[in-house]
């Protein structure tokens, strides 16, 4: 899943704040939880017909 960082931050990960990244949902959890990431959403494209 992709990540977008809130905040720049440090620990077990370090980003800066607007980094996307992709990570694991186990070791983004508690980064989540303290309001420093957030899961993107997936973005479809259109098909033009």
């Amino acid at each position: 899943m992709k990540y977008r960082a809130l905040k720049s931050f440090s620990g077990k990960i370090a980003m800066e704040k607007g980094e996307v990244r992709e990570l694991k949902s186990s070791l983004a959890s508690e980064y989540v939880a303290c309001g420093f990431l957030e899961k993107m959403k997936a973005v479809r494209k259109k098909e033009n017909k």
